[in-house]
């Protein structure tokens, strides 16, 4: 099977990341590389995005760090009562 070409939007989608964190990962070297297929269009090759998503550490109890256990973001709960 020949490898395709994705194009910098379906990257966001696929890596669910957004297209300015993508760039800076890309400029920092821990992206995969764009390439140029156009005179005005780039895009990523399809297996370079599915390898960096496998190199991914995958999240689990053990290398997660809870902040703040029952809270919603930040946000104080309802019980607390402001003066």
């Amino acid at each position: 099977m020949t490898d395709r070409v994705v194009r910098p939007a379906e990257a966001v989608t696929i890596t669910g990341r957004s297209l300015a964190s993508i760039w800076r990962d890309e400029q920092a070297g821990t992206f995969p590389q764009k390439i140029r297929i156009g005179q005005h269009a780039v895009g990523y090759l399809h297996s370079s995005i599915m390898a960096w998503l496998e190199s991914r550490e995958t999240v689990t109890s053990g290398n997660t760090i809870i902040v703040c256990p029952g809270s919603a973001r930040g946000r104080k709960s309802s019980s607390v009562k402001e003066s």
